[in-house]
């Protein structure tokens, strides 16, 4: 009997094919893999970068929210397919990679930016370190905690514990940096859970 899967298969994302390693098996037709999302949160990250260094929040706004709407699904997929000894770890994945902590913050913002259409960032005057050519004398910051309006998405899981973690890695820091430490633990998810694959964005923008 092969191993691939049928395309015409309905089950739920929790059932795809894992290895007894915890890896995922190689795809079949219908199934994006997770260095396909890492690439388009990748390149989601680079356009903001080069919206960060105008002052107009519209033009920002748009690749922030798709950025940590990547982020969110990365993050989905892995609690739900990296299961290093038979079981999916779940949202204890994020303890288990460098930079985790910074996803469970991302994750909360997100959540405050798509459920309540809130401003996550705020402008401020002056130079911040790594200066980035082309230099300008602004920054996109997050905002503090106080300042995020409403109360958390009901139902939202360790909304506490993400609270926590933004305060203490996000709020008022450059958002252009937040966004580039997620590179670490989703790169490291992409080398173990998919070892064998090749990176689909290897020849797109910010890859030569």
């Amino acid at each position: 009997m092969s191993d691939e899967v049928d395309p015409r298969d309905d089950r739920s994302l929790e059932q795809w094919p894992c290895g007894d390693d915890g890896t995922l098996k190689p795809y079949a037709n219908r199934i994006v893999t997770f260095r396909v999302l890492l690439g388009g949160y990748e390149q989601a990250v680079e356009r903001f970068g080069e919206a960060s260094r105008t002052r107009d929040p519209v033009r920002v706004f748009a690749p922030l929210f798709e950025a940590l709407n990547w982020a969110v699904v990365l993050d989905d997929q892995a609690r739900e397919h990296w299961a290093p000894e038979g079981v999916p770890l779940g949202w204890s994945w994020r303890t288990r990679v460098e930079g985790g902590d910074f996803v469970s913050a991302i994750g909360f913002v997100r959540n405050r930016v798509h459920h309540q259409w809130a401003d996550a960032l705020t402008l401020s005057d002056g130079f911040s370190s790594p200066l980035v050519a082309p230099l300008v004398s602004h920054e996109w910051r997050s905002r503090r905690l106080v300042d995020l309006p409403g109360a958390d998405t009901p139902g939202a899981k360790n909304a506490a514990d993400a609270a926590a973690d933004y305060e203490h890695l996000l709020a008022t820091k450059p958002a252009r940096l937040a966004l580039a430490v997620l590179f670490v633990p989703f790169r490291r998810l992409a080398d173990m859970l998919e070892p064998l694959s090749l990176d689909p964005w290897r020849d797109g923008p910010g890859r030569s």
